[in-house]
């Protein structure tokens, strides 16, 4: 069967396995490509499954900015921003957009909008229920692993 002749839940679902196919062959931008298409047809009424794709979404463009130097991943790291921000007009329950929002913004350099986008994140998973659990704990781990030390870094950096 063609591509085109598939349903259009159908035609979703093999654009995702396409994307989850080029990420797992290391090949994170072109998965980024293919999870962005996904996201233009996922509609609101499958929350779970758009919460999915805008994780691999964020996963592969964040995997693609590794490969760069520093200088060029900032961008990619403000297109994720980007996206969380979109995503959490249009569920303010997103954990995933939650979380991302924090990786993002820590990323692209801005450690104060990360850290004030992580309090945020706590309070909204506060509502979220028992799914916020592993959440939490990744945000947790982010934030100590991750937000601190740049903060710090960044407030020794000010006073040199």
């Amino acid at each position: 069967m063609k591509p085109a002749q598939l349903g259009s839940d159908d035609r979703l679902d093999l654009i995702v396995a396409l994307g989850e196919s080029l990420y797992l062959d290391e090949k994170a931008g072109a998965a980024a490509e293919q999870f962005e298409l996904a996201l233009g047809r996922i509609d609101q009424k499958r929350a779970e499954r758009r919460e999915l794709v805008v994780d691999w979404w964020a996963s592969a463009l964040d995997r693609q900015a590794q490969l760069v130097s520093l200088r060029k991943r900032a961008p990619s790291k403000r297109g994720i921003v980007s996206r969380m921000e979109e995503e959490l007009r249009r569920d303010p329950e997103s954990i995933t957009a939650s979380y991302w929002l924090v990786a993002g913004a820590r990323g692209s350099g801005d450690v104060e909008r990360a850290w004030s986008a992580a309090i945020a994140a706590w309070v909204r998973a506060a509502q979220a229920g028992r799914r916020a659990c592993r959440f939490q704990a990744d945000l947790n781990r982010f934030v100590v692993q991750a937000v601190i030390p740049e903060s710090a870094r960044q407030l020794g950096a000010g006073n040199a």
